[in-house]
């Protein structure tokens, strides 16, 4: 499944149709970028608790749906996040084989 595929199965390709272009067949209009913004929530349940950094309690990103506001964890900070704990597991990494990784360098 790609990604218009599964964009309009949840949306509807009545309500997607303006994003994307059918590129299946020559049309000059497509040539024109017809610029457009689609902003994609996923939603996901941690296995445990969190850690995000984030400056302080009133550092927290609202998200509206329907009406009520939600936290929301934007995805600079879950890359942020993941970039940390993968630099950690190469420093330890590099600990455990620090000979080695030396000799290719040389």
């Amino acid at each position: 499944m790609n990604g218009i595929e599964a964009v309009s199965k949840i949306l509807g390709n009545e309500k997607i149709s303006t994003f994307f272009a059918d590129l299946s067949k020559p049309n000059k209009e497509n040539a024109v970028p017809r610029g457009r913004v689609a902003n994609v929530f996923v939603t996901i349940l941690a296995e445990g608790e969190l850690v995000i950094r984030h400056e302080g309690g009133e550092d927290v990103t609202l998200a509206s749906i329907d009406g009520e506001k939600y936290p929301m964890i934007l995805h600079e900070k879950l890359v942020s996040s993941w970039r940390r704990e993968m630099l950690e597991q190469l420093r330890h990494d590099y600990d455990l084989h620090k000979e080695e990784i030396n000799k290719i360098r040389e």
